[in-house]
């Protein structure tokens, strides 16, 4: 297993969903992630990431920022623009995927005020979490699965979204 490559679809992940069928997905999704013994990160033309620096960590926290604020600013395009090229195959236009954040993932579609926390490395995938405020005045916890693209630039390849109140974090 030492050649394992891990490349899961994250998409898949329903934010914000608190059904049994859910969290029995996250947990089987995060057994997985944790028994590949993968080191380190693979980027999307196979190349090793074996860490991040200080610009790579900038550059995936302003990719994160930009499409909140593309959704804020209701800029499908602009959105889907910073989504990966799996996650762009699975939606096939700017207009779905926008309609299928908004429809299903209101706390992203609505961020306010977001924190980036810690970004961790986990099974070979680097995950950014941001803390971020709904509507309402929730509070929510997205983790945001990122990928490196052969120009080096980072995409975002899915999220999964949880109420910070939420006991199972």
């Amino acid at each position: 297993m030492s050649n394992c490559r891990l490349k899961a679809d994250y998409s898949a992940i329903i934010f914000g969903s608190h059904s049994r069928s859910h969290w029995v997905s996250s947990v089987v999704f995060l057994l997985m992630v944790l028994c590949c013994v993968a080191a380190t990160a693979i980027a999307a033309d196979g190349r090793v990431v074996s860490d991040v620096g200080e610009d790579d960590r900038l550059r995936i926290r302003a990719t994160i920022g930009a499409q909140l604020e593309a959704f804020h600013s209701r800029d499908a395009d602009r959105a889907f623009s910073y989504a990966s090229p799996s996650i762009r195959a699975k939606f096939g236009t700017p207009a779905r995927f926008f309609s299928m954040v908004r429809d299903h993932y209101p706390a992203v579609y609505a961020a306010r005020n977001p924190e980036f926390v810690q970004l961790t490395e986990i099974g070979g995938v680097w995950i950014q979490g941001v803390i971020i405020s709904d509507r309402l005045g929730e509070s929510w916890l997205a983790q945001y699965p990122m990928e490196q693209q052969p120009d080096g630039k980072w995409l975002i390849n899915g999220c999964l979204v949880k109420a910070l109140g939420d006991k199972n974090l």
